[in-house]
């Protein structure tokens, strides 16, 4: 009775696995934990960083704002310091490519078209870009290019492969020893090319940017004489930095944007709120992330019975002149209809009257 009533044993090795798992268990948890409260401290580490970066570059904003005024002010011009940073773009192929613009393109690490690099400007490098000056397009990025360069189309180097970089983690695991922890401390050491730009930059991939809509027009031109190759300095930023090479072609000096819309819609300027220009088919274009700062223009009012001698012909303002775009284009359709409408008339007016008799 007393051997029925017994509970069955467990075997001892079941016990022993079920120790081992408890205790994975627990460790497991542990460190999960530990690693969320890592997370927190290291979340609020970056968002002081970034705090702190985006302090600085507003000063070196509003400093040279400061020094040009100042400069100015007292009849003289103010020369910024000469740019430390330059993005390079790979424009023409390999076909009849010289061995030493071939090596110079490999040690920039442009082996392909359309690919973009950041390079730091010494003398070395300049002589470089000289050399492989006809087959890149190079200029000045500012921050916000660099910043949607990276966090749209940036990719890490990682055991020899290409990694989109998607989370923080990646850009510690590989640079933490720099200190570079995050996307904003990678951004921050490429645009102000700090001690350690080499390493941060070696850990970009190269930049595959699109290529442009309809091909390139004057590839083996210099820009300044209308083409697309050379460098273009501040002329960079004109084009749109997710997609750089998109309106690459069509991008020339002294037109207010790439395809020479009227003057009175100037870009603003700031390093804040660069000029950017995405075409959204043929006729139409969207400009994103850009202010468009129309003048304010004070049109002269003149009364019809008291004109003064120095105003014989005086200019009335335009009722035309603030209208929007849409609205103009809205008219100047409706009189292309008008005008098809009275050539039609004077067609059927033409068919109606007879002959004179001959």
């Amino acid at each position: 009775m007393a051997d029925a009533d017994k509970v069955p044993a467990v075997p001892e090795s079941l016990l022993k696995r079920r120790k081992a798992f408890a205790t994975m268990k627990a460790i497991r948890i542990k460190k999960m934990l530990a690693a969320k409260k890592a997370r927190k401290v290291k979340r609020k580490l970056i968002f002081k960083r970034a705090e702190k970066y985006h302090k600085e570059y507003r000063q070196m904003y509003r400093r040279e704002i400061r020094l040009s005024r100042i400069a100015r002010r007292v009849g003289n011009f103010y020369v910024p310091a000469e740019p430390k940073l330059a993005f390079v773009i790979r424009i023409r192929g390999i076909n009849g490519v010289s061995p030493k613009v071939r090596k110079v393109l490999q040690l920039l690490r442009l082996r392909q078209i359309f690919n973009g690099v950041f390079v730091k400007l010494n003398k070395a490098s300049i002589n470089m870009l000289r050399i492989a000056e006809p087959y890149i397009a190079w200029g000045y990025p500012n921050l916000k290019s660099v910043r949607e360069l990276i966090y749209k189309r940036g990719h890490g180097r990682m055991r020899k492969q290409r990694i989109p970089l998607t989370d923080n983690a990646l850009v510690e695991k590989a640079l933490g020893k720099y200190g570079i922890i995050c996307v904003e401390d990678l951004i921050h050491e490429i645009y102000t090319v700090g001690k350690n730009f080499k390493p941060a930059n070696n850990f970009l991939w190269p930049f595959k940017l699109s290529s442009p809509r309809g091909g390139m027009n004057k590839k083996t031109t210099h820009f300044v004489e209308g083409g697309d190759a050379g460098n273009r300095e501040d002329q960079i930023n004109r084009l749109h930095p997710f997609s750089l090479c998109q309106e690459l072609s069509r991008s020339h000096a002294g037109r207010p944007f790439a395809l020479g819309y009227s003057s009175r819609y100037k870009p603003n300027t700031s390093s804040s709120f660069p000029p950017t220009l995405v075409l959204k088919g043929r006729n139409t274009f969207l400009a994103e992330n850009c202010k468009l700062s129309r003048p304010t223009v004070n049109y002269p009012t003149y009364s019809l019975l008291i004109v003064k001698d120095s105003q014989k012909r005086p200019s009335y303002p335009d009722p035309m002149a603030r209208a929007s775009r849409s609205f103009l284009n809205r008219i100047s359709e409706l009189s292309s209809l008008e005008g098809k409408t009275i050539r039609q008339e004077k067609r059927l007016k033409t068919k109606k009257t007879p002959k004179p008799p001959s």
